[in-house]
């Protein structure tokens, strides 16, 4: 049953303006990325870096023995990704759902939509993303420093039994309405060690694994894997050995 409880928003914002927020009746809260400030709604400011993927990740860390019921994830502007229509409906059903709206799309040999879920969004598994991100931080004269070169390498880093898939159902923008219970069946460290794997290039369009993470998010949610009891680094080879080392390091020894 859906918690009779609203859910708490849970923004990352930079400088969206949060006037839209005064149409909801959910207790807010916000990570506030960029100079503006935040009247209204309890915030903390935090560096802008890593995008909502790490928020949600952060949260969830910080709050891990005290979370409310329900907690909905959502961009400075949630309606990029999810239209107010869809997003009031979602919230008011209080139970888990990526918060978008792409049935608009046509289906092609890159996305298509998940006919044996909800009829939400699908990409194909062919890690896109990762080189032609790096290109953007490369063309900004940042030397990326993802540990992954594919989503695999990746899942395989964090989960012990995953296999590769060919499609990948997410929410695009990462947004997503989350009960407690999907966030407490990982351990603390967990949401730590995905958090570890942010790097400080992570300023630049959440960084190369923001793009990642948020394509992950749906298989963690729903706990399709059983996770690691310590991560196992799985990583391009060309990574340097000090990043490999201190990225490793972090992982295994977070509590």
């Amino acid at each position: 049953m859906p918690s009779k409880e609203k859910a708490l928003l849970v923004v990352s914002r930079y400088k969206e303006d949060l006037s839209w927020l005064s149409g909801y009746k959910n207790k807010v809260f916000v990570y506030n990325k960029g100079p503006l400030e935040v009247k209204g709604y309890d915030f903390e400011n935090v560096p802008n870096m890593g995008g909502n993927q790490y928020d949600i990740c952060h949260y969830i860390y910080d709050n891990y023995d005290r979370l409310p019921p329900t907690i909905a994830f959502v961009q400075g502007d949630p309606f990029d990704h999810c239209n107010k229509e869809k997003l009031d409906r979602l919230l008011e059903k209080n139970w888990f759902a990526g918060l978008e709206s792409y049935e608009h799309l046509k289906e092609n040999d890159c996305h298509r939509k998940c006919s044996f879920v909800d009829w939400g969004y699908m990409e194909i598994n062919n890690s896109w993303y990762i080189k032609s991100h790096n290109q953007t931080m490369r063309k900004k004269g940042f030397e990326p420093k993802c540990p992954f070169h594919a989503f695999d390498d990746f899942m395989e880093t964090f989960f012990e039994d995953y296999k590769h898939v060919d499609w990948i159902r997410f929410s695009p923008g990462a947004q997503y309405l989350v009960e407690r219970e999907r966030c407490l069946a990982y351990p603390r460290k967990f949401w730590r060690g995905l958090m570890d794997i942010f790097s400080e290039d992570g300023r630049i369009n959440g960084g190369t694994e923001a793009h990642v993470v948020e394509r992950a998010m749906w298989m963690i949610f729903n706990g399709f894997f059983r996770p690691r009891e310590t991560p196992k680094l799985v990583s391009r080879p060309e990574l340097s050995l000090r990043r490999r080392e201190r990225l490793w390091n972090k992982l295994i020894g977070r509590k």
